[in-house]
Protein backbone atom coordinates (compact mmCIF):
# COMPACT_ATOMS: atom_id res chain seq x y z
CA UNK A 1 0.00 0.00 0.00
CA UNK A 2 2.60 2.20 0.68
CA UNK A 3 4.77 2.06 -2.40
CA UNK A 4 1.58 2.31 -4.14
CA UNK A 5 1.60 5.66 -2.25
CA UNK A 6 4.32 6.80 -3.51
CA UNK A 7 4.17 5.76 -7.18
CA UNK A 8 0.76 7.70 -7.39
CA UNK A 9 2.94 10.62 -5.67
CA UNK A 10 6.02 10.25 -7.90
CA UNK A 11 3.05 9.97 -10.98
CA UNK A 12 1.96 13.66 -9.38
CA UNK A 13 5.14 15.32 -8.68
CA UNK A 14 5.76 14.33 -12.65
CA UNK A 15 2.25 16.00 -14.04
CA UNK A 16 3.01 19.00 -11.72
CA UNK A 17 5.58 19.65 -13.44
CA UNK A 18 4.49 18.96 -16.99
CA UNK A 19 1.57 21.55 -16.25
CA UNK A 20 3.82 24.22 -14.92
CA UNK A 21 7.24 23.64 -17.09
CA UNK A 22 5.92 21.27 -19.54
CA UNK A 23 7.81 23.55 -22.28
CA UNK A 24 10.94 24.52 -20.85
CA UNK A 25 14.41 23.36 -21.82
CA UNK A 26 16.72 22.12 -19.16
CA UNK A 27 19.87 20.96 -20.41
CA UNK A 28 22.04 21.36 -17.69
CA UNK A 29 21.95 22.41 -14.03
CA UNK A 30 22.85 26.05 -14.24
CA UNK A 31 19.82 26.73 -16.65
CA UNK A 32 17.85 24.62 -14.64
CA UNK A 33 18.11 26.92 -11.79
CA UNK A 34 16.99 30.12 -13.62
CA UNK A 35 14.15 28.24 -14.94
CA UNK A 36 13.06 27.64 -11.22
CA UNK A 37 13.05 31.23 -10.83
CA UNK A 38 10.83 31.95 -13.11
CA UNK A 39 7.25 32.92 -12.00
CA UNK A 40 6.17 29.17 -13.41
CA UNK A 41 8.61 27.79 -11.50
CA UNK A 42 8.43 29.32 -8.30
CA UNK A 43 4.45 28.73 -8.95
CA UNK A 44 5.33 24.72 -9.48
CA UNK A 45 7.68 24.93 -6.55
CA UNK A 46 4.57 26.29 -4.38
CA UNK A 47 2.03 24.13 -5.77
CA UNK A 48 4.12 20.81 -5.39
CA UNK A 49 5.10 21.88 -1.96
CA UNK A 50 1.93 22.20 -0.88
CA UNK A 51 0.87 19.05 -2.19
CA UNK A 52 4.05 16.90 -1.31
CA UNK A 53 2.93 18.00 2.44
CA UNK A 54 -0.33 16.99 2.13
CA UNK A 55 0.62 13.87 0.72
CA UNK A 56 3.43 13.77 3.65
CA UNK A 57 0.49 14.03 6.33
CA UNK A 58 -1.56 11.41 4.78
CA UNK A 59 1.11 8.74 4.45
CA UNK A 60 2.59 9.97 7.94
CA UNK A 61 -1.32 9.47 9.71
CA UNK A 62 -1.33 5.98 8.28
CA UNK A 63 1.55 4.66 9.08
CA UNK A 64 3.06 6.16 12.27
CA UNK A 65 1.20 3.18 14.13
CA UNK A 66 0.13 0.74 12.12
CA UNK A 67 3.84 0.01 10.85
CA UNK A 68 5.00 -1.36 14.66
CA UNK A 69 1.51 -2.42 15.44
CA UNK A 70 1.85 -4.70 12.50
CA UNK A 71 5.14 -6.08 13.49
CA UNK A 72 4.17 -6.15 17.64
CA UNK A 73 0.62 -7.77 17.41
CA UNK A 74 -1.91 -10.36 14.86
CA UNK A 75 -3.73 -7.91 12.82
CA UNK A 76 -4.68 -7.19 9.40
CA UNK A 77 -3.39 -4.09 7.91
CA UNK A 78 -6.68 -2.74 7.36
CA UNK A 79 -7.36 -2.85 11.09
CA UNK A 80 -3.50 -1.09 11.65
CA UNK A 81 -4.26 1.77 9.35
CA UNK A 82 -7.47 2.57 11.35
CA UNK A 83 -6.09 2.51 14.51
CA UNK A 84 -3.22 4.95 13.28
CA UNK A 85 -5.39 7.29 11.63
CA UNK A 86 -7.66 7.28 15.17
CA UNK A 87 -4.98 8.02 17.15
CA UNK A 88 -3.54 10.69 14.85
CA UNK A 89 -7.10 12.25 14.74
CA UNK A 90 -7.36 11.92 18.78
CA UNK A 91 -4.00 13.82 19.53
CA UNK A 92 -2.86 15.93 16.65
CA UNK A 93 -0.61 18.20 18.32
CA UNK A 94 1.70 15.25 19.65
CA UNK A 95 1.63 13.37 16.32
CA UNK A 96 2.29 15.95 14.53
CA UNK A 97 5.15 17.24 17.39
CA UNK A 98 6.66 14.00 16.72
CA UNK A 99 6.88 14.09 12.95
CA UNK A 100 8.49 17.27 13.06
Amino acid sequence: MIVVFFLFWNFLAHMIFALFLGRATMTNISTSVEIFATPQGLMMLAVGTVIGAVFALVLFGLTVVSLPLLLDREVDFVTAMLTSVTLVQENPAVMLGGAC
